[in-house]
């Protein structure tokens, strides 16, 4: 898409902008409640425990199950 939002156009968007944002809305809610993983040096892995993020919005809402890890004794 080669449209820039600005103050001027705010206003008046074009229908693309609006079904982008749709299709990525459409996207980010279509993820909600998925277990992620950990990434350590760029690699996934494992973790034996998990905690559950909700919405601030609506605690009833799960975000996500995220892992739940701790640092490493390296600096």
């Amino acid at each position: 898409m080669s449209f820039k939002l600005t103050y001027a156009t705010m206003f008046d968007p074009p229908a693309q902008l609006h079904a982008s944002f749709d299709a990525a809305v459409a996207r980010a809610l279509a993820k909600l409640g998925s277990r992620h993983a950990l990434h350590v040096g760029g690699e996934e892995r494992g973790t034996a425990r998990y905690f559950v993020k909700t919405s601030p919005a609506n605690c009833e809402q799960v975000l996500g199950e995220f892992p739940a890890a701790k640092r490493c004794g390296r600096r």
